[in-house]
């Protein structure tokens, strides 16, 4: 019953923002030429869009390394052109002061150059070197499935490498593949692949043999 009366709620506030924006819409109607009246609408659009896309986001100041990698997992969900301004409205404290001061002195910056430089400014050496032990050491678990255990390692593998350095991803794996008896399957794929890059899991892409 609750659920049934917020549902409604939100209805009626829906309703009301409409009715509003219909309102509104007459009156620049009858002040402006139709072409400002569309930019406008276009623009309220998609305000409206990033507010939505924001909701779902947490809050971040950026002074926990592990939640500033989820909080950019989750703006990487986002859509491209809504990202920044989903930013500006979930970051706080010294992520945002951080992320402001650095667009004011490169405005031009898309928004993989300014994670990139977030990422750099937050996050700690230590802390990248303790990610890449654990990606060294990571296994196969009793009964994880191939793709399950394939889907782990890439997200290590984001975590310990968030930068454009793929060599030393290849570098590292190496390394391992030698530990392991000289296998070093896909993960040369893995580390050459563009960050947004949306294959799917399977054996053929798989980055990583089982034990």
């Amino acid at each position: 019953m609750a659920e049934h009366q917020e549902a409604l709620l939100y209805l009626h506030r829906e309703l009301e923002e409409v009715q509003g924006r219909l309102a509104q819409m007459n009156q620049q109607q009858q002040q402006h030429p139709a072409a400002v009246v569309f930019q406008i609408l276009v623009r309220d659009r998609e305000e409206r869009a990033v507010s939505r896309e924001a909701q779902r986001i947490s809050q971040c100041d950026g002074e926990d390394a592990s939640q500033l990698r989820r909080y950019f997992m989750d703006l990487s969900l986002v859509g491209v052109e809504q990202r920044i301004g989903a930013f500006r409205q979930t970051a706080s404290g010294p992520l945002r002061w951080e992320c402001e001061r650095h667009l004011t002195d490169h405005p031009l910056l898309g928004w993989d150059e300014i994670e990139d430089h977030l990422l750099k400014a937050f996050v700690s050496t230590d802390h990248q070197d303790r990610l890449k032990e654990d990606l060294r050491r990571v296994r196969q678990k009793t009964h994880e499935t191939l793709l399950s255990y394939n889907r782990r390692f890439r997200e290590m593998a984001r975590d310990a490498f968030p930068f454009p350095r793929n060599q030393e991803l290849i570098t590292l794996w190496k390394g391992i593949g030698q530990e392991r008896g000289g296998k070093e399957t896909g993960i040369k794929r893995l580390a050459a692949r563009p960050r947004s890059s949306s294959k799917s899991d399977g054996n053929n892409g798989s980055h990583c043999n089982p034990k």
